[in-house]
Order: structure tokens, then sequence, then C-alpha cells
């Protein structure tokens, strides 16, 4: 059921995109500008994006709460974004939460746990090259 609501939404945030995408016309982010890059690769020069570890999910909804939300970057962690692609079980929906949730294991001394480590999966796509996405 919950699904079938996410996809609704989906749909419909698709075709609001496509409508501006017609009237604005495409833009992208040119990733072979170094400078431009940076903004968008972790250290290892690989293309983030930023989530928040379900341990702190508790947390996060007591910023919402006291009205607080520009603290929650205070609980995002970079991950490489093909980590979402491979690994979508690690990355539930929440409907309330205007950011990704991963259900990773985080440790405070090390951070999010790689899912490839954490299911004993191998790691090949570790160093995965994305540099050639357009976003």
């Amino acid at each position: 059921m919950a699904l079938d609501s996410w996809n609704k939404e989906f749909s419909e945030g698709a075709q609001t995109l496509e409508e501006i995408q017609n009237v604005l016309g495409c833009y992208t982010i040119d990733l072979s500008d170094e400078n431009m890059r940076s903004k968008f690769t972790t250290r290892r020069g690989q293309i983030s994006i930023d989530v928040i570890p379900e341990t702190f999910l508790q947390d996060v909804y007591g910023l919402y709460e006291r009205g607080e939300t520009w603290r929650i970057v205070e609980y995002l962690t970079p991950i490489p974004i093909w980590w979402i692609h491979r690994f979508p079980v690690r990355f539930p929906l929440y409907k309330d939460i205007r950011y990704l949730i991963t259900n990773l294991r985080y440790d405070n001394e090390t951070g999010l746990l790689p899912p490839y480590l954490e299911e004993d999966q191998d790691d090949t796509h570790k160093d995965q090259d994305l540099s050639n996405i357009m976003i």
C-alpha cells in the first residue's frame, strides 16, 4: 500500500519534472569541470549523496518537532551514489523525512559500514567510476 502511494507520488513528480524541462529546457552539470565535480564527489572522487543513518532517526524527528530542521545537516553522512542502486534495500523510504535514510550499521568512530562488507558481498563495484553521469 505504501509502495502504491510512493509510485503515485513518483509518477506525479516525474510528470512535473517533464513539464518544467519542457518549459525551461534540460540542464546538466558538467562533471568534467574539476571545480564542479569536487562539489559532488567524495574524497575518493566518487559522486556522493548525503543520507541519514537510521540510528539518528529519532533525533531527526525531534529536530522536526522543535522546528530546528536547519540542524539536520549534523546527521548527514555522504555515501557513494552507486550504493543506492546496488543495495536499494539498505535505503528504505521514509515519506515524512526529506532526506534519504539508510539502515546500514553506523559506528561513531568509523561511520557507516559499507553495504558490501556488512552483507559479506564482494566489493568489485567499490571503485566504480561514475564520472560520466550527468545529474
